[in-house]
């Protein structure tokens, strides 16, 4: 805790019960292959827009988005052309 006044952006893996929430991507548990690597995809992706400079909710979209492509894969795999927008 003596360091959270230097802490700018955490990820943890409990629920939260008083931040803002964002809903997940729906996905049909039939395409979840694995999820191995599904928690560093979604850091990978929200840190991509946060050093652009992009709104929380986009940081979070494109995290959503990264973890999403990942459980749909064997392993920590990307696809050779992904389709963020």
């Amino acid at each position: 805790m003596q360091v959270m006044p230097y802490v700018d952006v955490l990820f943890g893996n409990e629920t939260a019960t008083r931040s803002k929430t964002f809903p997940v991507l729906k996905i049909d548990p039939k395409d979840m292959v694995d999820t191995n690597g599904a928690g560093d995809a979604f850091v990978g992706g929200f840190l991509s827009e946060l050093v652009q400079d992009k709104p929380l909710d986009q940081c979070v979209k494109a995290a959503h988005y990264a973890a999403n492509v990942i459980i749909r894969r064997a392993g920590c795999t990307f696809p050779e052309k992904p389709d963020f927008k």
